[in-house]
């Protein structure tokens, strides 16, 4: 499983749930979406998935892991 932080916001793409063996039982994800998104600042246990209410930031962490993946990276990026 992929993910990306950067500043307050984590990114979780393509995922079906926590990761983890079972889904949790108030696992704060949207529905219908892409991935997960999160503000740590706020929400440190990621309880509340914020990716409808911030798709532009979204579109740019996906695009940040994308090149990330693409260039094959495997330490943190300044940015």
């Amino acid at each position: 499983m992929f993910a990306i932080q950067q500043g307050p916001w984590k990114l979780v793409p393509e995922t079906k749930g926590s990761g983890g063996w079972v889904e949790p039982e108030d696992s704060g994800l949207t529905p219908g979406t892409d991935g997960q998104l999160y503000n740590l600042a706020n929400d440190p246990y990621e309880k509340n998935d914020l990716w409808g209410k911030h798709p532009e930031i979204a579109q740019r962490l996906t695009e940040l892991l994308e090149k990330v993946k693409r260039e094959g990276y495997n330490r943190p990026l300044n940015g």
